[in-house]
């Protein structure tokens, strides 16, 4: 294992990306995953799984998109565009690795980050596999009735408030991390991870709110993809939009006895084995794994 950066290279917010990657022990040719986290999140919410997917024969990059975790960036501030361009730029980071297969490369995204990812796919010819964990079809798609105004109302004081001060007015984020579990156990252990930010951009009304669209890429997607939702998830519910949408090969699967983040809930560990099964399906490992 081994931190890694990387710049987005795009004049005007050239920053730094930084993630953890894991290879293979055994020198080589391998298949290579990138793994996006969701909203305010980071790159530990998907626990062990890069790690063990390196165990398995693949090179893992876990990456904190820019705003959150140790990349650099608005702390929060995220839009469809910086997202897609973060993923694309560690595809970028992965082809040039002498241990990974450039041509085997394959994106593993969770709720936002999955959203992300799918944008990626539709985008980046060098994707040739996708998983996507409680994608939603568009942050509209998920709001209750009247957040919509609420958030309208929140931007128009943010942009009031940055005239003032030049600052950014920040707001208390719509999910906690207690509803993003279905086990107690698991819900205890990820507090003390405490991977989840409370607060989020005013800016993030317009960007997330008003643009994000994750059906129109899904139309897009030719590649074998597999989208997957926990059965008690409280914070996705239009996965299966997404699904729907889907213009390549693809597999549903419903996770039984877990919460939004299935990859820490109490069934994570088949839920890595199904995901590991199916990446090794679709982009097989070099020998000897």
């Amino acid at each position: 294992m081994r931190e890694i950066e990387f710049t987005t290279g795009k004049s005007g917010e050239n920053e730094t990306v930084r993630g953890v990657l894991y290879e293979p022990d055994v020198s080589g040719k391998y298949p290579a995953v990138v793994f996006t986290h969701g909203l305010l999140s980071r790159r530990e919410e998907f626990g062990s799984y890069p790690e063990q997917l390196a165990a398995r024969g693949f090179v893992s990059l876990a990456i904190d998109l820019r705003g959150h975790g140790l990349s650099e960036g608005q702390r929060g501030f995220v839009s469809e565009a910086r997202g897609v361009l973060d993923i694309r730029r560690a595809l970028d980071f992965l082809s040039a690795l002498p241990s990974a297969d450039a041509t085997r490369l394959a994106l593993v995204g969770h709720s936002l980050g999955a959203a992300f990812s799918v944008c990626a796919a539709a985008e980046d010819a060098r994707v040739k596999a996708l998983v996507a964990i409680a994608p939603p079809a568009s942050i509209r798609h998920e709001l209750k009735p009247g957040e919509g105004a609420v958030y309208a109302i929140g931007y128009r004081l943010g942009n009031f408030y940055k005239r003032l001060t030049g600052k950014s007015l920040y707001f208390p984020y719509r999910v906690s991390i207690n509803e993003l579990f279905h086990h107690k156990a698991s819900l205890h252990a990820a507090q003390q991870q405490n991977f989840l930010g409370r607060t989020s951009p005013h800016e993030n009304a317009r960007t997330l709110v008003k643009q994000q669209n994750t059906l129109a890429c899904a139309e897009r997607v030719r590649v074998p993809t597999l989208v997957l939702i926990g059965d008690h998830d409280r914070i996705v519910s239009t996965s299966e939009l997404v699904y729907e949408k889907l213009a390549g090969p693809k597999e549903f699967m419903r996770v039984k006895d877990s919460g939004h983040s299935v990859m820490l809930d109490g069934n994570g560990a088949q839920v890595f084995a199904d995901i590991a099964a199916w990446l090794e399906k679709h982009l097989p490992p070099s020998p000897p794994y």
